[in-house]
């Protein structure tokens, strides 16, 4: 029987916490610099923009604001700092005549501000790009994988990033560690032969920054 799930890919959607309580929707606040030419779509991960690092003292909404960018890459050792969950509204924040109220995505060299989830112990739900299962002793449950990245839908502004199951690492470091098959109804029964499967994992981000790097590459190990 072929796996059930659809090829959707919609980067890395916040499920909830390692300890099981629901995500409450709580993120921070940070922004992308104008210099930065790299666009950015909602549940795309981030990392911070060491480059430009943050918005100057005197700009008028958020002075000092921490810079993050994303890469137009597939991921495998970068440090990440979070998952953007949304951006804010503009011409209100940024009176410029080509302002957009209605983006649901951050343009290419830009300034927007964004909405970011850099909290270690939030767990993700994240489509592979491939197979990650192919017998119950050789998957990638609790091993570590890079990020496939695809650009997002300039229309509906969600990412297209994927879990990069060609690379599961045991003990190397890369962005995400894998828990679980997320347990819904349609994501089950894959076998070897369901490649790509389109499976769903929880995973948690295993290369996180604020953690100091690569420490959580082996949490929960």
């Amino acid at each position: 029987m072929p796996s059930l799930n659809p090829n959707r890919p919609s980067g890395a959607k916040p499920s909830r916490y390692y300890n099981d309580a629901d995500w409450n929707g709580q993120s921070k606040m940070y922004a992308f610099s104008a210099s930065n030419a790299v666009a950015a779509y909602k549940y795309d991960v981030c990392s911070f923009d060491t480059t430009n690092r943050s918005l100057p003292l005197t700009d008028l909404y958020l002075p000092g604001c921490p810079l993050v960018q994303t890469v137009a890459s597939d991921i495998t050792t970068a440090i990440q700092r979070g998952v953007i969950v949304g951006f804010l509204a503009e011409p209100e924040f940024n009176m410029t005549v080509t302002a957009s109220l209605g983006l649901m995505y951050r343009v290419a060299s830009t300034k927007r501000y964004a909405q970011v989830i850099d909290d270690p112990f939030v767990i993700y739900t994240i489509q592979e790009n491939a197979q990650g299962y192919t017998s119950t002793t050789a998957n990638a449950i609790n091993k570590s994988a890079g990020t496939a990245y695809t650009a997002g839908s300039t229309t509906t502004g969600i990412s297209g990033m994927q879990l990069k199951t060609s690379d599961v690492q045991t003990a190397a470091a890369r962005p995400w560690r894998i828990l679980r098959y997320t347990q819904t109804v349609d994501n089950f029964n894959f076998v070897a032969a369901d490649n790509p499967s389109y499976a769903k994992y929880d995973v948690l981000l295993a290369n996180h920054d604020i953690f100091g790097e690569a420490a959580m590459t082996t949490f929960g190990a």
